[in-house]
Parts: C-alpha cells; sequence; structure tokens
C-alpha cells in the first residue's frame, strides 16, 4: 500500500525540460504537493496528465483554446446592414448557431460527471472500477437524476473510495465504514486501483450538485476522506503488520483537493452553518446572503489534520480550510472562529503539561513569566505540529501571491494579534501557572505565524508595513494600558516586543527597508516610529515599573533596532539619554550593560560610541564596583573592551582590545580612580606560598583590562592624577611578575603559568608605551628596567610558546 512513498516515473511533457521522463520521490512530490484549487498547477514542470483532467473540468476558461479569452483576441466587428455591429470569429476559432444549439443539447443530456465518469471507465481497466461504473450508470444520466440520487451516489462513491484490508479489490460494506460513535474499534481500509479516480468524481460531483451536497458532507464525506483516508489506524490485528502505515503522498493531495474542490462549490453552505432554516430543513438562498456563522463545524477536524504528525498534511489541511475562512464577511465571525481555534490549542497543550515546583511566584504578575513545565517527547512533539498547523492555517489565511498578502491579510493579521491581549474579565493577580502557561502557547502560535509572513514577502519591507503598523498599534496601546495599571497587559506587552524584536532581526533589518534604494520613505517612517515607540518605554518611571524580563524584551529591542537605524539622528538625539536608567537595571535576567556593550557598541559610529554610550557604561561599572561588585565591574569592563573584536573575521590577527579607540572617551578622574582600583585589588596573589590555576586565569583577565583603564581620558586639569594613576598600575603590575617569578616550575600550572604572565606582560608594555612621554616618564622607565629581567628570562625559558 505504501507505493506511492517510492520513487515513480512522471512524464513531463513540459518543453522546457530536458528529461523527458524523470524520477521523484515521496518527499520532492510532498514539497511540489498543494490543496491550492483556486489557481491552476498544470503548468508546472514534471505533473502527472491527471492535472489536464483536473483543470477540464474545473478549469475551463484556462483548459480550453478556445476560451473567452484567446476567442476576444481573433474577434473582428463589422458593420451590418442594419448599422449595429457584429462580432465575428475568423480562422480556426469560427463558430456557428448549429454548433452552439448542438453543445447546449450535449449539456442538456450528458452532465459533468457521467462525461468524467465514461471517461475514467475508458482509462481504467481496474474490475473494480468496472463494478462502480455499473453501479453509478443508471443514476447519473442528467441532471435530476443526480439530485434524486444524491445521497446514493455518494454512497456508491465512498464504498468504492478505499477498500477493507482483508480484502483489497473490493468495495468498502457501507455499514463497515458509516462512522457511528459508538463503535470501540475502527476498521482498516486501504487504497485500491480506483481511489484517485473516485476522489476525482467526488470533486466533479461537488461541481454539479454545489450547495446541494451540503447535507452530505459533515455525515458521509468528510468522516470517510478524514478519519478513514488521512488518518488511517497505525496498528491491525495482523503480527506482521503491527506498524505504523506511512501515507500516499498522492493520494493525500488528492484527497486533500477533493475537499478544497468542495469547500469551494459548497462554500455558501458552510458559511450559512448556524443561521435559521427554513420549515423545510433546507438553507434558503437568501438566508445565505444575509447570514453567516463561524464555520463552527469545521473546527472538530481540524485535530485530524492541522495537528496531524506528518508536515505535508498539515499543510495540505491548512491550503484547504483556508479559503473558507477567508471568505468570511464578517470580522466578528474571523474574530469568533479565530479565537475559538487558539484558545482551544492552548487549553490542550496545557492540559498535557505538568508544572514543577519550581516556579517562582511573580508578585501582582507584573512581568512576562513564562512557567516550568514536564512534558513527555511525545507529548511535545503533538504540541509543536499543533502549534505548526494552526499557524499554517492563518498564514494561507492572510497570505496572497507569492510575495504578497491577501486583501484580506491586514484584517487576519489584526484579528490574530488580538489573541495576544488578556480576555475581558481576567484578572492578571489571579491568574496561575496553567493561565501563564496557555498564554505562552498562544505567543508560541503567532511568532510561527509572523515568522511565515516574513519568509513569504521576501524581504520586501513596503509590503510587510502592514504588518509593521498592527505591531506599532498593538505595543502602544499595551504601553498605554500599563500606564492605567490595567491588568494582563504585562503578559502582552513582553509579547509584542519579543516579535518586534524577531521582525527587527529578520535579515539585519531588511524588513525595515524598501526595495527600491532610492526610496527611503520606509526607513524614515519605521526609524521615526520605533525612536518614538522606545523614547515613551524608557522613560524612567515607566521602564523601572516593568519587571525584569520584561525590561530584558526592551533591551533587545532597542539593541536591535539601534543597530539598524544607528545613523538615523532621531536615535541619538532622543535615546542616548536613557543609557543611566538602562544601566542601572536589574541584573536579574541579564545584564543591561553588558548587553548594551555586545549588542550595541558594536554596530554604532565610534564617535557616538566613544560620547554617549561608553562613559555611561563605565559610570554604572564604577558605582557596582563600589557597591562591592567586582566581579560584575570586570565583567562589563571586558565587554567593553572586546566589543570590537565581533566585527573582525576569525582569521583576522587584529587583536583590537579597544585601547586604539579608549583616548576618545572623557570620564570624570573619580570615575577612573574607583574603576582603576578594583582592578588593582584583584592583581595580586592572596598566598605568598602556593598559587592555583583558577587564580592565575584571574590575574591574565585581570590584566587584560588594565591597558582599557589607562588610556582613558579625563579632564585636562586631572592630567596630574591621571599619570599618578598610570604610575600606580605599572608600580602593581610590576610586583605582581616579582611575585609570579617565585612559582616559576610549580607542577600542575606549566601552561597557565605561561598565558598568566604573558598577558600581564602584554598589559604592562601597553600601558607604558602610551605615557611614556608623561610627567611620569622617568617613573616608567625605571619599572621597564627593572621588569626587563624577568621579561628576558621568561623568554629564555620558553622559546616555543606562541604566548611569549
Amino acid at each position: 500500500m505504501n507505493s506511492g512513498n517510492k520513487p515513480v516515473k512522471s512524464l513531463n511533457v513540459d518543453p522546457r525540460s530536458k528529461n523527458r521522463i524523470r524520477f521523484q520521490s515521496a518527499k520532492q512530490r510532498a514539497k511540489k504537493a498543494s490543496a491550492d484549487v483556486y489557481r491552476t498547477y498544470k503548468r508546472r514542470v514534471g505533473v502527472t496528465t491527471a492535472a489536464s483532467r483536473e483543470e477540464r473540468v474545473h478549469h475551463q476558461d484556462q483548459f480550453n483554446d478556445t476560451s473567452d479569452k484567446n476567442i476576444k483576441k481573433k474577434r473582428k466587428f463589422l458593420p451590418s446592414v442594419d448599422g449595429e455591429a457584429k462580432a465575428i470569429l475568423s480562422g480556426d476559432y469560427a463558430v456557428d448557431d448549429s454548433s452552439d444549439e448542438e453543445m447546449e443539447m450535449e449539456l442538456e443530456e450528458n452532465t459533468t460527471f457521467a462525461m468524467e465518469l465514461d471517461l475514467a471507465y475508458q482509462r481504467n481497466a481496474a474490475i473494480i472500477f468496472g463494478r462502480l461504473h455499473y453501479e453509478l450508470a443508471p443514476l447519473i444520466r442528467s441532471l435530476p437524476e443526480i439530485l434524486h440520487h444524491a445521497q446514493k451516489i455518494i454512497k456508491i462513491l465512498l464504498s468504492y473510495v478505499l477498500s477493507p484490508y482483508a480484502e483489497p479489490s473490493d468495495p468498502s460494506p457501507e455499514e463497515s465504514w458509516m462512522h457511528n460513535d459508538s463503535k470501540k474499534k475502527r476498521e482498516l481500509f486501504v487504497i485500491n486501483m480506483v481511489t484517485t479516480d473516485v476522489l476525482h468524481l467526488l470533486s466533479v460531483l461537488a461541481r454539479d450538485l454545489r450547495h446541494e451536497i451540503h447535507p452530505y458532507v459533515h455525515d458521509l464525506i468528510l468522516p470517510r476522506l478524514i478519519n478513514d483516508l488521512i488518518n488511517p489506524p497505525t496498528t491491525i490485528d495482523d503480527p506482521e503488520m503491527k506498524q505504523q502505515r506511512s501515507l500516499d503522498v498522492t493520494v493525500v493531495e488528492t484527497a486533500f483537493r477533493t475537499i478544497s474542490y468542495i469547500f469551494r462549490y459548497d462554500a455558501s453552505g458552510f458559511l450559512a452553518e448556524g443561521a435559521d432554516t427554513s420549515k423545510s430543513g433546507r438553507i434558503t438562498k437568501k438566508q445565505f446572503s444575509e447570514k453567516e456563522g463561524c464555520l463552527e463545524s469545521l473546527r472538530k477536524y481540524y485535530g485530524y489534520t492541522l495537528a496531524h504528525k506528518t508536515n505535508t498534511v498539515r499543510r495540505l489541511g491548512a491550503e484547504s480550510f483556508a479559503p473558507l475562512l477567508r471568505k468570511l464577511k464578517s470580522n466578528s465571525s474571523k474574530k469568533k472562529h479565530i479565537r475559538r481555534v487558539i484558545r482551544s490549542l492552548a487549553a490542550s497543550a496545557s492540559n498535557s503539561a505538568s508544572f514543577t515546583e519550581e516556579n517562582e511566584e511573580i508578585e501582582s504578575n507584573e512581568d512576562c513569566y513564562v512557567p516550568i513545565i514536564v512534558k513527555s517527547t511525545a507529548l511535545d512533539r503533538s504540541s509543536n505540529d499543533a502549534i505548526d498547523g494552526v499557524a499554517s492555517l492563518l498564514f494561507y489565511t492572510a497570505r496572497g501571491v507569492p510575495g504578497r498578502f491577501h486583501s484580506k491579510g491586514q484584517n487576519i493579521v489584526k484579528v490574530v494579534f488580538a489573541n495576544l491581549l488578556p480576555v475581558d474579565n481576567s484578572n492578571s493577580a489571579q491568574l496561575d501557572n496553567t493561565d501563564k502557561y496557555k498564554r505562552h502557547v498562544t505567543f508560541q502560535l503567532i511568532s510561527e505565524f509572523v515568522r511565515r509572513l516574513r519568509e513569504h514577502v521576501h524581504n520586501n519591507g513596503s509590503t510587510f508595513a502592514m504588518v509593521w503598523n498592527e505591531l506599532h498599534n498593538y505595543m502602544e496601546s499595551s504601553v498605554d494600558a500599563l500606564k492605567k495599571d490595567e491588568t494582563g497587559y504585562a503578559f502582552s506587552f513582553g509579547h509584542f516586543v519579543q516579535i518586534a524584536t524577531d521582525c527587527v532581526n529578520h535579515e539585519d533589518g531588511i524588513l525595515l527597508k524598501s526595495n527600491d534604494e532610492a526610496d527611503s520613505s520606509v526607513d524614515e517612517e519605521q526609524a521615526t516610529k520605533f525612536s518614538k515607540l522606545l523614547h515613551i518605554i524608557l522613560e524612567a518611571k515607566f521602564y523601572e515599573k516593568l519587571g525584569k524580563r520584561n525590561q530584558a524584551h526592551v533591551l533587545n529591542l532597542l539593541c536591535s533596532s539601534w543597530k539598524i537605524f544607528c545613523e538615523h539622528p532621531t536615535f541619538s538625539s532622543r535615546l542616548c539619554r536613557f543609557i543611566p536608567t538602562i544601566a542601572e537595571g536589574s541584573d536579574a535576567i541579564v545584564d543591561p550593560i553588558i548587553i548594551l556593550a555586545k549588542n550595541l557598541l558594536p554596530f554604532i559610529p565610534d564617535e557616538l560610541a566613544s560620547n554617549h554610550i561608553i562613559p555611561e557604561v563605565l559610570k554604572a561599572a564604577a558605582k557596582i564596583g563600589r557597591n562591592g561588585n567586582t566581579l560584575r565591574t570586570h565583567h562589563i569592563l571586558h565587554a567593553v573592551a572586546t566589543s570590537r573584536l565581533s566585527l573582525f573575521d576569525e582569521d583576522d590577527d587584529k587583536d583590537d582590545f579597544f585601547t586604539s579607540n579608549a583616548t576618545n572617551c572623557y570620564i570624570p578622574l573619580k570615575v577612573k580612580k574607583d574603576l582603576v582600583q578594583s582592578c588593582l585589588q584583584n592583581l595580586d596573589l592572596t598566598s605568598a606560598k602556593s598559587v592555583e590555576k583558577n587564580e592565575l586565569a584571574r590575574l591574565g583577565y585581570v590584566a587584560r583590562l588594565v591597558p582599557l583603564l589607562a588610556h582613558l581620558e579625563c579632564d585636562e586639569s586631572d592630567e596630574e592624577d591621571t599619570s599618578n594613576l598610570v604610575g600606580a598600575i605599572c608600580k602593581c603590575t610590576m610586583n605582581v611578575l616579582k611575585k609570579l617569578d617565585k612559582f616559576q616550575g610549580q607542577a600542575g600550572i606549566e601552561n597557565d603559568f605561561i598565558v598568566a604572565k604573558a598577558l600581564i606582560i602584554e598589559s604592562l608594555a601597553s600601558t607604558a608605551s602610551q605615557f611614556a612621554e608623561s610627567k611620569q616618564k622617568s617613573a616608567i622607565k625605571k619599572i621597564l628596567k627593572a621588569c626587563r629581567a624577568s621579561a628576558n628570562k621568561f623568554l629564555f625559558d620558553f622559546p616555543t610558546s606562541l604566548m611569549v
């Protein structure tokens, strides 16, 4: 039954291809599979003749060469006797009245379904198809007969679409596949020689019946195709076949295309579900146009398709359901359907998760907190599959042609983003871990949805501007709600900021720019919007009120957007003054100063970094050192010193430890003294008897920071005090070198000793070279002369070391 997943031959009649016959694997065919029946796929290279058969019925204007589009090209208008213009057709396209009458008579006598059945009977010589043709032929010779025997015809087709596992060449008995909730065990059905033909005939029947097929969709057609064909039982009683059955890619694609055609021709029936019916039990034509439901009846099929373990089934299911969802005219209906789908997904994911005791208690829930959960691998995978499937449904609803959104895409995006807002009657102070996890699952879903939108627009910032507008609107509304102390918006704010950050970082900010290099309107508009928004968020009163996680999210958005708009004057003029507020923020989640040094400093102009960012960062580091946290101070200094290294390639020998640009940074003398003191008190040995590896690592780490502090500039009036500081640094470095000489040869630290001493000598040389012409010239010369013997001995003792 798995032959469809093996490499098969496909006849390629497209003259553009050199290989007329080629082999395609199941993976290749799954990638090309599509359930979009509103666009033709006949012209694709390598498709089978089934595409032509399908287009002949459902896309006649594109299949026939005598379509109206081609006829218009050869239509001529000639004046008549009475003065009216008459259209005539020249050449092969000329037709007369008699041919039109014959065509009309043929359409009256033969239905499309009957013609397709006869054609399939000529092509399919299987015995089982002969039996199918024998049963259907007396019932379908006219459209009234088809309407009268519709239920019987559908049951016959559904019996032949799959065969029982025990009898693969026979149709399924009606009592075996009619779905009954009381049945405890599902039977296994397999595809047969007529499966694809029957699926095609079902789509043709939907074309003939239109909305008259609706009474049989939920009771017969969809359960049979989705439950028995797409979701067969994974195991059976046969000991030799107790394994999971793989799905035939071709059959699955055909099944979903059949479902899509049913949705296409019976759209009015689905949209009118939930409306009041007439006394006869049928939905009237007037109700089709005036009332519509919210497609509630379709949600029961989402779990079987959108949450399927196979990616192809999830994608094809999303392509099938999306056009019907998009056809909902009422925004309230769309909103209701999407909200129910997302909430059902979140509830299902939370029910399969168990929460650990490590979850922290957050007072008043003023932060975007994600509970710690425990979930089995199988449940976690099924949850991720469901998120992927629902995200695909939302994406195919909003997408249009490649690189563009649908005309209703903005409304879909707006409705989807609204699900990140708190429920009207929710109280954030009463949210438990389950509610928080539900909101996190919703955030994961919408993040995946936005990721697909980003990839769909092909890096076109102008097209993505619609998503930017909705993001800004929701972020601004969340900020306003937080200012008013409305509950529940801390989660919403954090989620919107994270989505915005991901969009900013996409392809280095390509979505913030227009494809036209001459057009910078997108850059200006987005730069202004982001600077205004960040200006509001970083105000001290609002920023300090945010939770520590939301502060980290805001910081990431600031660095990402500033990196893109580094040359835009709006950012530097508005946001530089907020650096002290950010630097003094909590380091419980991330250290804001290190984030600024790593994610912002390397990407902004040197002048802006040296004049505004680095001085404020160093002031904050000095304050932290005065409070006793010298280790964090060292980490901040190291982040600043190495911020430019990320700009060089790995093969680049340049070791820019920021000393070259440190001379352009001006800081107060007191700040420099505090930083130097914080380093020098750790640039010493704690014991005179032995030295440990971790102590050597600390010495090398601190020694690497000393040249940065020595090169920092202060006011001219403090030049003498600056020279004294440099002298103190050199003396401290010389003392450490003398102490280290006593431990040369100690067992177990040979390599660490070499590295530490080499870094200290390098630090001393870099510091002394900068101030060789200062007032401390003579003192520095004495220090270097005293260290020369130790350096020479070190060089001759380890002549092969790269560090030396």
